[in-house]
């Protein structure tokens, strides 16, 4: 933290430099997540596409010899306008990648079960990855706030040691070496 102070290309005012880098973090974090909404959104649009696809071949091709029903017949689909329909693809498609399932859509056919499972599984695995991100972006949001975190901490504990010293205060020097210590240790210590 010393090297930082001293260093003469920053602004005087560290709080302020520290409350840009804050401000550029959660500008990065908030289009980071818009990111990831967009990408979810695009995924289950196209795997509402793909479903509604498969569905269709599906009901002319392997259930029109069984007395099996099929996804669109089921639900009444093709009576929707097309915008509907591609709105109730991808909620199935977004209920089935989260694998929430509510139960108002479901496969009929066993060929649709067979691709439903596909789904559920590249669904775990989408949001997985997803986690992971949001996961890491806490991380390094914590890390960039600890060592201010702990040097709050460690004023707030001479504050209270002089307090206790009948409000004398305690060595100039004396801090500043045990804030060198405390430095170095936060900066190198890997536990």
């Amino acid at each position: 933290m010393e090297k930082v102070k001293n260093d003469p290309r920053l602004d005087d005012n560290l709080d302020r430099d520290m409350n840009s880098i804050n401000v550029l973090m959660n500008i990065r974090y908030l289009l980071l997540t818009l990111k990831m909404v967009l990408m979810l959104f695009n995924i289950s649009y196209f795997t509402g596409i793909v479903w509604m696809i498969y569905c269709d071949i599906t009901s002319y091709h392997f259930v029109a010899d069984t007395k099996e029903g099929h996804f669109i017949e089921e639900f009444d689909i093709n009576s929707e306008s097309q915008q509907m329909q591609m709105l109730m693809a991808m909620y199935y498609a977004f209920t089935s990648l989260s694998t929430v399932g509510f139960g108002d859509f479901y496969p009929i056919s066993n060929a649709e079960r067979i691709l439903c499972t596909i789904i559920l599984l590249f669904g775990v695995a989408i949001f997985s990855y997803i986690m992971g991100i949001f996961i890491d972006m806490l991380d390094n949001f914590k890390k960039v706030n600890a060592d201010l975190d702990e040097g709050d901490e460690l004023s707030r504990f001479f504050g209270l040691l002089s307090k206790f010293n009948n409000g004398k205060m305690f060595n100039e020097q004396f801090k500043l070496k045990v804030e060198e210590f405390f430095d170095h240790k936060w900066n190198f210590d890997k536990n």
